[in-house]
């Protein structure tokens, strides 16, 4: 991916991730006092941490996500990852790595949603490995 199509400051998602809707479940709808709470949390707060660059931070939540068998929050991160810079094979293989931890069926169903939302967002599968 170009630099110039990665987030900038301030931007939450890059050029896959705005292809696809926001959230499935609007949360500021719901209770606006927790949603800015998490927003504090995660994005204003863990998120802007120097430790891990921002490509390596999604690339465990890809890892976590696909563990967990969350398949509803997977698929933004995955885009995340690759706007970030992280490689659709350095996504797979983050997957796969789960099957240690998470089982076959976890990463299975992990492995279905990235072709999907490659696919949702109009992205050609690039496996090189």
């Amino acid at each position: 991916m170009a630099e110039d199509e990665r987030p900038v400051p301030g931007q939450r998602y890059g050029r896959l991730g705005q292809k696809r809707p926001r959230s499935a479940f609007f949360w500021e709808a719901v209770d606006p006092k927790w949603h800015e709470l998490f927003q504090a949390y995660v994005e204003r707060g863990m998120y802007r941490r120097e430790v891990l660059d921002q490509k390596t931070r999604e690339l465990c939540a890809v890892a976590a996500l696909t563990v967990l068998n969350q398949q509803g929050a997977l698929g933004r991160h995955m885009l995340s990852a690759l706007d970030y810079g992280a490689s659709q094979d350095e996504v797979i293989e983050v997957v796969l790595q789960m099957s240690v931890y998470g089982g076959f069926p976890a990463t299975q169903a992990a492995l279905n949603t990235f072709r999907a939302t490659l696919a949702e967002v109009g992205e050609p599968a690039q496996r090189k490995g």
